[in-house]
């Protein structure tokens, strides 16, 4: 059986034989290479057996797939330590990377974007909130539960993957450098965390985006000049490969803020504002909506579209 170990090798050996058009292409695929190692890498936590992966998993869109798998029993992720949870779910790694520097909108009254449930990744230590996020499970003592961010560098540095990441991170000796190729592990993380690795954009919704002209903010709707949307339903004529008629009157019943109201606060293909706010669901207009969405589960790519519930998004969507 092939060890973990020859992978990592296999990996790294294979970045440094791919021919690039440049050395910045060529750097910043060392980069999300790098990340991506280190998402995987369970021997970065105290008993060397959770890595990123482990609550952000593939299988589960980027999320925890004990989660996904049974929401009412395991609502919180067991971290390295058994019997030691989180204190909150763990949302989905992927599409959060639009999330941008955490600050709060004097207009809205909303405070807007940063990583985490709460936002406290705000990014404006590294310039990332997706970076800053991802440093936080290393140290936390009910999730990874390392002692400090020495021991994750050291632990690196013992590696397989030791010469990516001393040729990406630079190989630290002073306690300066330690904090430097510390903060480099979560950028790499968080260049990972925004590859098409990660981040498809492949659901049944992208594929109806891009046969409608790639922008379907106004489908199904009449702007008025004030800026709201009101409901006329499906365009004359309209065909698609993509959607039946219910999907296309969902999205357009979504995008009326005289009907929906949805798009009020998923915006862009992304679905989200990033604002924090606590919502509920309870009008009989409401319920319609979500049925008419939840009935077609490939409607929105699940690894993660919006919906921030209690929270700021981007984060799981049906």
């Amino acid at each position: 059986m092939i060890r973990r170990a020859n992978f990592l090798y296999l990996a790294v050996f294979a970045v440094l034989l791919m021919p690039f058009s440049s050395f910045a292409a060529y750097r910043n695929l060392q980069v999300e290479v790098l990340g991506g190692i280190l998402f995987m890498d369970p021997n970065l936590s105290i008993n060397h057996n959770q890595s990123c992966m482990s609550c952000h998993h593939p299988k589960a869109g980027y999320a925890d797939p004990d989660n996904q798998a049974d929401p009412l029993n395991s609502p919180v992720s067991e971290g390295s330590i058994p019997g030691l949870f989180g204190g909150r779910n763990a949302p989905s790694a992927a599409y959060a990377g639009y999330s941008p520097i955490f600050y709060f909108d004097d207009m809205e009254g909303l405070y807007i974007g940063g990583a985490f449930w709460d936002g406290r990744a705000t990014g404006q230590t590294l310039g990332d909130p997706l970076a800053e996020q991802a440093l936080g499970p290393f140290l936390n003592g009910v999730e990874m539960a390392l002692p400090d961010s020495t021991e994750v560098v050291n632990r690196v540095l013992s590696s397989a993957y030791a010469p990516l990441f001393i040729k990406v991170c630079g190989n630290p000796v002073t306690p300066e450098q330690y904090a430097m190729a510390y903060n480099c592990i979560g950028t790499s993380i968080g260049a990972f965390e925004r590859t098409q690795v990660v981040e498809r954009f492949n659901s049944k919704f992208d594929r109806f985006w891009a046969e409608q002209g790639r922008d379907v903010s106004t489908f199904g709707v009449k702007v008025l000049p004030d800026g709201t949307t009101e409901y006329l339903g499906l365009p004359p004529g309209f065909r698609s490969r993509v959607f039946s008629n219910q999907e296309a009157k969902g999205l357009a019943l979504f995008n009326a803020t005289n009907k929906g109201k949805c798009a009020l606060c998923h915006l862009t293909t992304n679905y989200t504002d990033s604002a924090g706010k606590v919502l509920a669901l309870c009008s009989r207009t409401s319920r319609t909506i979500t049925s008419v969405f939840r009935s077609i589960p490939e409607l929105l790519n699940w690894q993660a579209r919006s919906a921030s519930i209690t929270a700021l998004g981007p984060r799981l969507i049906y």
